[in-house]
């Protein structure tokens, strides 16, 4: 899955530098992860990961919103910090700004996020050694 995504990140690229009518321009992040994972650009949520000390930089990737609402343990930091009556996006969006520790997140919705969705990206946009590639060297995410 990784190496799949990745390469088709990769190969977007390259297309969009080449002028090929209906891809994203390649400096534009947003929009070709969008396009490279089929899904509508205020879908994504942008979210920053970090390492810590000594562990290398964070990146940012983008995160299609209805993965993250899949995530009980980061839903119930929303809930608990919302109002009751405060939408889905709201209580996510407050769980994002709040839950800086990835350990407050399941091992499961851990690996998913980063296989799925933060290496592949981490693959097309950083230098190989900036890479983070182990999930549980992450220690803080959320809203950049």
């Amino acid at each position: 899955m990784v190496l799949d995504r990745a390469l088709s990140f990769r190969v977007n690229n390259l297309m969009a530098r080449t002028d090929h009518p209906g891809w994203p321009e390649p400096t534009d992040l947003h929009a070709m992860t969008a396009f490279t994972l089929g899904c509508a650009e205020e879908e994504l949520i942008g979210l920053g990961f970090d390492a810590g000390k000594g562990g290398g930089g964070g990146c940012v990737a983008y995160v299609p919103r209805r993965v993250l609402l899949e995530s009980p343990e980061l839903m119930a930091i929303g809930e608990a910090t919302t109002a009751a009556d405060a939408s889905e996006s709201a209580k996510l969006f407050v769980a994002c700004q709040l839950a800086l520790d990835f350990a407050f997140i399941g091992i499961a919705d851990q690996r998913r996020l980063w296989t799925h969705f933060v290496l592949p990206q981490a693959f097309a946009r950083y230098p190989l050694d900036a890479l983070i590639v182990e999930v549980g060297r992450i220690q803080r995410f959320g809203l950049p």
